[in-house]
């Protein structure tokens, strides 16, 4: 991590110690369905493509919303490495994580009433590439699966609410 990034990550962390009541953060999405399962999904100022593979009806454009879910879970980790290994003073030179989803698809089609339609099981492997003692790299390890809040979100329940909101026609 770079001196600049880390210095404005160690800024941030002081202002929020000293402003808790700023520590709160609403993050927004906002998807819209396009021809078969395709979905363009925008994010502040980005727009990106999901969709499903092409044995389903679709047209494989992108990256299918799971994937998208393993990819952020690598993301996410990654940059909690990257903030925590400049804080704790270690050299990464590299961080590489394999990411896998295991899941029944029955449960989404709704044949079978004891298969749940998410995950079933995520597994992951980190290859840390760094001279740094193996227990020092254990521990940031630890910190890290502590401290990443994607994995948090997914290990743990999170209270979803949903409304629908039905479109008024003239």
């Amino acid at each position: 991590m770079s001196q600049t990034n880390y210095k404005a990550y160690a800024a941030a962390k002081t202002f929020i110690e000293t402003h808790p009541e700023q520590a709160q953060k609403t993050v927004h999405a906002q998807t819209e369905i396009g021809d078969r399962y395709n979905v363009q999904a925008r994010v502040r100022d980005f727009e990106f493509t999901l969709d499903e593979e092409k044995p389903i009806g679709s047209y494989d454009s992108g990256p299918n919303p799971l994937e998208y879910i393993l990819a952020s879970l690598g993301a996410c980790q990654t940059v909690v490495y990257k903030i925590l290994a400049a804080q704790k003073g270690i050299e990464l030179r590299n961080v590489k994580i394999t990411l896998k989803g295991i899941i029944d698809i029955r449960g989404f089609l709704a044949l079978g009433d004891q298969v749940k339609p998410g995950f079933q099981q995520l597994e992951y492997e980190t290859v840390l590439f760094s001279d740094e003692d193996p227990e020092i790299l254990q521990q940031l390890v630890r910190d890290v699966e502590a401290q990443c809040p994607i994995q948090d979100t997914l290990a743990h329940s999170v209270d979803v609410q949903a409304r629908l909101k039905t479109p008024v026609f003239q």
